[in-house]
């Protein structure tokens, strides 16, 4: 397959007033970390690199705080600076580094090279205009199209996007819509340009079980009806992940954690917190009274990383070496890679 998009060695740092992070007792940590102009670097997202074929659904997952969104805002340039800023990496999109190309020129691709669905759609559109202005702002980025054409393209793109009744959708306020439209809404306004790459980030929030599964449903048809389209699908629900990617990538920490393809993650997982994740998803074919697993602990602060692995702290075998030593990610088998100290040969572990 050809790569469509390459991530190398991405970092993306929030500076934060070092006189406004609160009473977090890390005085040792502080004194430690080089500050730049009275701000502290927050490494949001710390030396990921991945891959994305044309024609596949690569997933992103991992609980809220591991870096998810702020990989998919880099790959379009939308880290709001400041506070945030991509330190170093490159984002080839079809053979071209984006982080070296001027805004003007990151426009040309945003939207209609790459489309962005966001986590809420209420959010997303703008409430005091119509979706008809909505939409047909996003179709005329396209230069030389009559109304007639615009009209005609938005309708297509509202019908590629499972809505049928087009007049009342188009003259309806995003209020008047149900979270579903809303979302199919937003789908349509990603698709209106044709873009190569489709990011969802978290698309399936803020909707019901029905609904959500429509819009995957929707999110597959779409796929399949286009040639040479890509989605990076981002989000928290492992049953998601399984039910329409190809491959996927668990984050933890701003870090990738372990990545290999779906089938090979969920029959062979490898890493304790991949582990973790699975078993807290409800099996529908065990009926039982216990209460569903769970990972103990909270995702730490981004400003409080513990030292040696990020999950030491809540992992259920670790080691004195996990403490201290960070893991490197490694490939384990043929394309699954595993960043734990359980897996690597040098540590002494095997």
């Amino acid at each position: 397959m050809m790569k469509l998009l390459e991530v190398k060695n991405l970092n993306v740092f929030f500076f934060v007033d070092s006189n406004k992070i609160g009473d977090k007792n890390i005085p040792s940590k502080r004194n430690n970390i080089k500050k730049l102009k009275n701000k502290i670097p927050v490494k949001a997202v710390e030396d990921v690199s991945f891959d994305i074929n044309t024609g596949e659904i690569l997933g992103i997952a991992g609980e809220s705080g591991s870096g998810k969104s702020v990989i998919s805002h880099s790959i379009i340039n939308l880290i709001p600076s400041p506070p945030g800023k991509i330190m170093g990496g490159e984002i080839l999109f079809k053979g071209v580094d984006i982080l070296k190309l001027t805004s003007e020129e990151i426009k040309n691709i945003r939207g209609k090279e790459i489309g962005i669905i966001f986590q809420d759609p209420m959010v997303s559109l703008n409430p005091v205009l119509k979706i008809k202005s909505q939409i047909n702002e996003a179709i005329m980025l396209d230069k030389n199209l009559t109304k007639t054409e615009i009209e005609y393209i938005a309708a297509e793109k509202l019908n590629e996007a499972g809505i049928t009744d087009f007049e009342t959708v188009l003259n309806s306020y995003p209020h008047q819509l149900s979270g579903g439209l809303r979302q199919r809404v937003m789908i349509a306004m990603a698709l209106s340009r044709n873009p190569s790459l489709l990011i969802a980030d978290e698309p399936t929030t803020a909707l019901d079980v029905t609904i959500q599964k429509q819009i995957l449903d929707l999110l597959i048809n779409v796929k399949e009806n286009r040639k040479c389209f890509s989605i990076l699908l981002i989000t928290h629900n492992l049953g998601i992940i399984k039910k329409i990617c190809d491959r996927v990538l668990i984050m933890y920490g701003g870090k990738i954690q372990e990545s290999a393809g779906v089938e090979e993650l969920f029959g062979n997982s490898m890493h304790p917190y991949t582990i973790g994740l699975i078993n807290c998803f409800p099996n529908p074919n065990i009926i039982s009274s216990n209460r569903i697993m769970e990972i103990p602990g909270n995702v730490p602060d981004a400003i409080d990383y513990p030292k040696g692995c990020k999950f030491h702290p809540r992992c259920n075998k670790v080691m004195d070496l996990c403490k201290n030593t960070e893991p490197e990610l490694l490939e384990i088998k043929i394309n699954h890679f595993v960043r734990c100290h359980l897996y690597n040969k040098n540590s002494g572990t095997d």
